[in-house]
């Protein structure tokens, strides 16, 4: 009996008493860094398509009409050939609609969605939307116009003595800002005996990259990387980039060391005094993909973000940095200000590629206190109450400034007043 009751105490009483417990999760130093940030899942995200032959049987989230494809740090929606999207809703929140007689750009063919940067682009034939969501919405924040089409761009390898092109359907991700044809797994293969030995790159007529040429000589392609918004097209190697920047004409070539080896180290924050900031004065975001992290800064203030000593952003026009977002495997680095989204793609150097408001309304500094930021404005981004519908069609309704809706108020109260009054005598 007294060893059944020594067992007992023995496996009971530590769960009794566990709050007297020693628990890391509550260790303040551990809560300085935060493992697993907030990210944009697919689940936030719904799309009304139909098909081209059959325009009024409207389906919300039809699988079918749509493939979704997650890579990791970014996920994204192909419309099917057939099929077409005429609205795309965030959080059952109508973020685009087509309009007949307003929608000048057709209809997306592609939504690619930034999970990390709370970023969504909606790709059209020529044009790109820009969004920037936060926990509740997402709001319009640019767009990019570009005759440089990926459509363009061919691979091809050598067989039998031939160049054969290449299906990049079957290795291409869009990844927002820039598309990835990966070629070459280095961390998969090893070896390099199972990977696509790409021998010639091509845009159009213009032959930009041949298998044994001087730059490259021997080495295969791991990555060949298109990029809309600066025009250029990068081909990727184990220890050097090859850039083909376009003028609208013609590709310029240069050739740099790639960011193989770079550490988070690399990049330094200067403070107000011009010296390096203490890791104490940030905390720290550990993302789940790419090995991307993120700082967060409260009170400290950043004057300048170095890598490898030579600078990539400085402050100006009282604006500080908030929150660094780095993400080496995609070169991909986000500066975000009190009002000012900045996104740097590294070629040659690190390069703006995308400037754009955040969505703070308030600003939380009192030495800088600036108006609320003006957004573009965008036709086809509109509320749920100004957009009905005559059966299934869509259409706008005026969105009346306050005084004019005061006004019609007010008539409506009277003309119900006087249909009262109406039905009053004729009971009588």
């Amino acid at each position: 009996m007294s060893m059944i009751l020594l067992r007992f105490l023995f496996l009971y009483i530590p769960f009794i008493f566990s709050g007297n417990a020693i628990d890391s999760s509550n260790d303040p130093e551990e809560e300085q860094i935060q493992t697993v940030p907030n990210v944009l899942t697919p689940e936030s995200f719904n799309f009304v398509t139909y098909k081209d032959v059959d325009p009024d049987n409207l389906k919300e989230n039809y699988s079918d009409h749509f493939s979704l494809i997650n890579t990791g740090s970014t996920f994204s929606y192909e419309i099917n050939s057939a099929f077409k999207c005429s609205e795309v809703k965030y959080k059952d929140t109508l973020m685009w609609i087509y309009l007949p007689k307003e929608s000048q750009n057709g209809f997306p063919k592609k939504i690619v969605v930034d999970s990390h940067l709370f970023l969504v682009f909606l790709f059209f034939a020529d044009l790109v939307k820009l969004y920037k969501c936060d926990e509740s919405l997402c709001k319009f924040i640019s767009q990019k116009q570009s005759m440089f089409n990926p459509t363009s761009l061919s691979l091809y390898k050598s067989e039998s003595g031939s160049l054969v092109e290449l299906d990049s359907s079957n290795f291409l991700s869009n990844h927002g800002f820039e598309i990835h044809y990966k070629l070459h797994d280095t961390s998969s293969f090893p070896d390099s005996s199972d990977f696509i030995k790409c021998t010639q790159i091509k845009y159009a007529t213009h032959t930009l990259w041949n298998y044994g040429s001087d730059e490259s000589g021997n080495k295969y392609p791991n990555k060949v990387i298109f990029n809309s918004f600066i025009d250029s097209i990068i081909v990727e190697f184990d220890t050097f980039y090859m850039i083909y920047k376009y003028d609208g004409k013609h590709f310029h070539a240069l050739s740099t060391e790639s960011l193989n080896g770079t550490i988070p180290d690399d990049f330094k924050l200067i403070g107000e005094n011009n010296l390096e900031i203490n890791k104490t004065d940030y905390e720290t975001v550990n993302y789940p993909h790419d090995n991307a992290f993120a700082y967060k800064f409260n009170e400290t203030k950043i004057i300048q973000l170095r890598f490898k000593d030579k600078s990539v952003w400085n402050y100006q026009n009282q604006e500080f940095l908030k929150l660094l977002y780095i993400n080496i495997p995609k070169r991909k680095v986000m500066v975000q200000t009190q009002t000012l989204l900045l996104v740097y793609m590294y070629t040659d150097s690190w390069t703006l590629i995308f400037e754009g408001k955040t969505l703070d309304d308030k600003i939380h500094d009192d030495e800088y206190k600036p108006q609320e930021p003006e957004y573009e404005v965008d036709k086809d981004g509109l509320k749920d109450k100004y957009v009905l519908r005559l059966g299934k069609k869509p259409f706008r309704i005026m969105e009346f400034s306050s005084k004019t809706k005061t006004i019609l108020v007010m008539v409506g109260i009277f003309l119900l007043f006087l249909i009262t009054i109406c039905l009053i005598i004729f009971i009588k």
